[in-house]
């Protein structure tokens, strides 16, 4: 369960790399456009993941 929660954390952070890149592609590309995907994305990680509440539920130790 914890690792499947630290891949999903991988994959989104993967996403949201190869977002930007298409963004900053796109020639009719807007930063005002690109700011709010950015905000957007922020608020949703902060309502899904709480890391210090993960890690107080699990003691995760990095082997």
């Amino acid at each position: 369960r914890r690792l499947g929660k630290r891949f999903m954390l991988i994959d989104k952070a993967m996403t949201r790399k190869l977002a930007k890149e298409q963004l900053r592609d796109e020639s009719s590309f807007s930063m005002k456009a690109y700011l709010d995907y950015e905000a957007e994305l922020l608020a949703e990680d902060s309502h899904s993941f709480d890391e210090t509440q993960w890690n107080d539920h699990e003691e995760y130790q990095d082997t």
